[in-house]
């Protein structure tokens, strides 16, 4: 038996509607996924901090739930570069995206330095290394990534929809992922907080989400066929309980050792499958009681401030964990914190970039 991915007319009646109705909804997927962020970095407390068994099953749990959120955020990115194809043009898709991801990286890096280095001494060349090698901060090294395959695209972009196996290219990245992921103990690397731009990093960085741009041109392809399955009840149940059931696996194998800010490498493993899993899951999310409007409202303003969200929530995070430090003091309240961490950091934030957007210049904080 052969298993043949065929390649679908970019002219597909269906796909261009299925893509009409996914950028719809991608703003409501984009929201889910940076508070899914916001989430991942709440639920972090450093290795082995002492809580109480049921917080800290509650946290690893709502940590590895929350995990599909950047490969979901680069399949998106994906997919929205490929609407226009004359983003396959480099030096005007340079011209017109490379500056809007520079400019607030540059901003939020240097208010982060300030954060973090409060001595003069060695504050310039701790803001040009913070810059070059993404580690103003713990969540920065995301930008270079995603810089990297902005730079990439239009060469991706151009092979893959020439190739008639994009699909099997998109199974042999995520293979490659896999088979990594169970060789090495270390696959995040990316993430690391020493400089990730020698080659070896570089290159580790590629590797660990070239399946998800690739996902995302796949998507865009064969959008029609893609989310014609998602209205399938059986598919979205399943996915459903697929990503509840890989979540709670992950959090097992972290369990052991209280990992809560270390992602094992079986997690790295299983992140393409939650990421599918997920993504099926909030491609069918529509709009349902007036009871959930609020939290609708919340997840499409964060959609629309994405990155602004992503950028700033490790501030608000900084100081309400710096407030509630002076109150909570026992083991006993950490679960007091995390209840409220999570809503408090998300709204704070998502109130904040959108007050900055409407600043002079502010769309460059949101």
């Amino acid at each position: 038996m052969t298993f043949q991915l065929q390649t679908a007319s970019p002219t597909d009646p269906s796909s261009l509607e299925a893509r009409q109705s996914l950028v719809f909804q991608s703003q409501r997927i984009r929201g889910t996924c940076a508070l899914a962020i916001v989430l991942i970095h709440v639920t972090s407390p450093p290795d082995g901090t002492p809580v109480g068994w049921l917080t800290a099953a509650a946290v690893l749990v709502s940590n590895s739930l929350a995990r599909f959120a950047v490969p979901c955020f680069m399949v998106l990115s994906a997919f929205y570069l490929s609407l226009n194809p004359r983003n396959e043009r480099p030096l005007p898709f340079y011209r017109r995206t490379l500056t809007q991801l520079a400019i607030p990286y540059v901003l939020y890096s240097t208010i982060y330095v300030l954060y973090t280095h409060r001595q003069a001494a060695g504050l310039p060349r701790r803001w040009l290394s913070a810059i070059v090698t993404g580690t103003a901060y713990v969540h920065l090294w995301f930008i270079p990534v995603i810089v990297m395959f902005y730079v990439l695209h239009p060469f991706l972009r151009k092979w893959f929809r020439r190739t008639r196996r994009g699909g099997r290219w998109v199974v042999a990245a995520f293979a490659f992922q896999l088979a990594w992921a169970v060789a090495t103990s270390n696959i995040n690397a990316a993430s690391s907080t020493t400089s990730w731009f020698a080659p070896a990093k570089v290159l580790r960085a590629f590797l660990c989400y070239l399946g998800y741009s690739l996902a995302g041109y796949y998507l865009h392809d064969h959008a029609g066929r893609l989310l014609a399955l998602t209205r399938r009840l059986p598919l979205v149940i399943g996915a459903t309980l697929a990503w509840l059931t890989i979540a709670v696996f992950i959090a097992v194998a972290r369990g052991p050792d209280r990992q809560f800010a270390t992602f094992p490498p079986v997690g790295k493993a299983l992140e393409p499958l939650l990421c599918v899993a997920a993504f099926v899951v909030l491609a069918v999310w529509r709009s349902g009681s007036p009871l959930t409007r609020p939290l609708e409202r919340l997840v499409d303003t964060c959609g629309l401030y994405a990155y602004g969200v992503y950028y700033l929530h490790m501030l608000v995070l900084g100081c309400f964990t710096w407030t509630c430090a002076r109150f909570v003091d026992s083991p006993t309240l950490h679960g007091l914190f995390y209840l409220l961490a999570f809503p408090t950091v998300s709204i704070l934030s998502v109130l904040t970039v959108k007050l900055l957007a409407r600043l002079p210049f502010g769309r460059y904080f949101a």
